[in-house]
């Protein structure tokens, strides 16, 4: 009985995490965030342009660290030399779901990225500033 108590419990507090992780509206989304905002320069199949944009395809950016991704699409890159946008104008979530949808489609199995992790990497990139 304590068996199946503690199952029962471990499912329900899991099934909300799944429900994002799994949820294809997050990927409907994502992708019409990202055809708004990436496609110009990264192209539908993320090959990027050469000599102007990189592809997300194999890149390490979004294949690595969820927390070094967020930071770079919010500040537009950390170097001069990178020519990207700062995309630090969209919400918490639409900022999740775009680089969620990102990572699933031209990253290696990628991860999610939640909302609590962009606040909290726009807050640490805010107290820097």
């Amino acid at each position: 009985m304590a068996r199946a108590f503690l199952l029962i419990l471990i499912l329900a507090a899991c099934s909300g995490c799944l429900t994002v992780i799994d949820n294809p509206q997050v990927m409907v989304d994502g992708r019409s965030l990202y055809e708004r905002e990436c496609l110009a320069c990264h192209m539908s199949n993320g090959g990027g342009v050469p000599g102007m944009a990189p592809p997300l395809v194999g890149s390490p950016w979004v294949a690595g660290g969820r927390d070094a991704l967020v930071g770079y699409v919010l500040t537009g890159g950390f170097s001069p030399q990178v020519l990207m946008s700062r995309f630090d104008f969209l919400s918490d979530q639409d900022m999740s779901v775009l680089l969620t949808y990102v990572r699933k489609t031209f990253g290696e199995n990628g991860t999610t990225i939640s909302t609590d992790q962009v606040a909290r990497i726009r807050s640490e990139i805010n107290t820097l500033n």
